[in-house]
């Protein structure tokens, strides 16, 4: 008895892993992992070369098959069932599915012929599903035609049977599963390469900031020499000098501001002269910060609100300029040089937390390859049943 054919290969919930158990206790081959890939593409040509022979096969079986057929199907178009003694109810169903069945045959012949040329991969995946379709869509029709046709439309059956069982045969060692994982390997050698290229686009960063940090590092080390160097100046040395004169003057012109400030009543002015907006604006600015006031004070209009010495006051107001012009001439020598030690100090630290970044992806990726080596010698030995050493 011929076998009986039901799902197709692509129908059978079978795992890649499944098709490749254990063999026969025997010696596994072992292999090198930088020959891996080659043995993974070798392994992958003998699949298509597989393939091409199984579609020669399949193409075979068909145009056998479509030779055949065609007789049956012309048998089955001439069945005439008016003539028996069965219910017209009856009858009618039958004569429908057997129509519908002949339909069937027809679109099968049809869409087998019209996949030819289709490549490889999609010409097994289609054959697969129109042999799907095939027993699916017409086992309905069949039964229902059966009920008084029998000889004819088993012979049809048999026939469409035997073709598939036939590719099923052809298929069954075609191994799409297999290929499917080998090339899900060589995609992980292609993420491999990847992390390659990763690598080597942060090492040569790591390497540009590295020569960058050294040569900031080195500027500011010649920066705090400079800055040491003019503290030992004799221009450094006046400065300090003058620094504490201006210190000691600095504290004298605060005196006498308290002084004058107590020989006065601004308040008391504020008050006398509440009408004058213009007075009243000039006392509450002295009011709130009596040097600053009286060094802007260009005209010291202060004099016409309250009655000083107007060459002490003019005399004051000189010492408090004289005092800011010394003090801005050193803080500009100093602070020049010292702002761009900060900047440097800055621009290095930026660049010790960008190669302590660099640092980080490189592990990281170091790690990732590793995994992916790991999960490539995983799927190999058990897709391939060798050893990789």
């Amino acid at each position: 008895m011929h076998k009986v054919y039901y799902p197709l290969v692509a129908n059978r919930r079978m795992g890649w892993f499944d098709i490749f158990k254990k063999k026969e206790k025997e010696e596994k081959e072992t292999i090198k992992f930088e020959q891996l890939k080659k043995k993974l593409e070798q392994e992958i040509s003998k699949i298509e070369e597989n393939k091409k022979e199984a579609r020669k096969k399949i193409i075979t079986e068909i145009s056998d098959f479509n030779s055949q057929i065609e007789e049956k199907i012309s048998n089955l178009e001439k069945i005439n069932i008016n003539s028996r003694k069965e219910q017209e109810k009856i009858k009618l169903v039958v004569k429908e599915n057997l129509v519908l069945y002949i339909n069937y045959l027809k679109k099968l012949v049809s869409d087998l012929n019209s996949s030819e040329n289709l490549e490889n991969e999609e010409y097994i995946r289609r054959i697969n599903q129109i042999t799907y379709n095939f027993e699916k869509n017409s086992r309905n029709a069949f039964e229902k035609a059966t009920i008084l046709i029998g000889k004819e439309l088993g012979e049809a059956r048999y026939m469409t049977k035997n073709l598939f069982s036939e590719i099923n045969d052809i298929l069954k060692n075609n191994f799409s599963e297999k290929e499917k994982e080998l090339r899900k390997i060589i995609g992980l050698f292609d993420k491999i390469d990847e992390s390659e290229r990763n690598l080597g686009e942060i090492n040569m960063r790591f390497e540009h900031l590295e020569e960058k940090k050294e040569k900031i590092s080195q500027e500011k080390i010649k920066k705090e020499k400079e800055l040491g160097e003019f503290k030992n100046t004799e221009e450094y040395k006046k400065d300090a000098g003058e620094k504490e004169k201006k210190k000691q003057e600095q504290e004298k012109i605060n005196k006498d501001i308290f002084e004058l400030k107590q020989k006065i009543d601004l308040r008391k002015l504020g008050k006398l002269f509440h009408n004058d907006l213009k007075k009243s604006e000039i006392i509450k600015i002295y009011s709130e910060n009596f040097k600053q006031a009286l060094e802007k004070d260009e005209k010291l209009e202060i004099l016409n609100i309250a009655q000083f010495d107007e060459a002490y006051i003019k005399s004051l107001k000189d010492r408090i300029q004289k005092i800011l012009i010394i003090e801005s001439e050193i803080d500009r020598k100093i602070g020049i040089i010292e702002e761009e030690i900060r900047k440097l100090a800055s621009e290095f630290s930026g660049i010790q937390r960008e190669i302590i970044d660099e640092e980080n992806k490189k592990e990281k990726l170091g790690t990732k390859k590793k995994q992916i080596n790991q999960e490539i010698i995983k799927n190999s030995e058990a897709v391939l049943d060798i050893i990789v050493d």
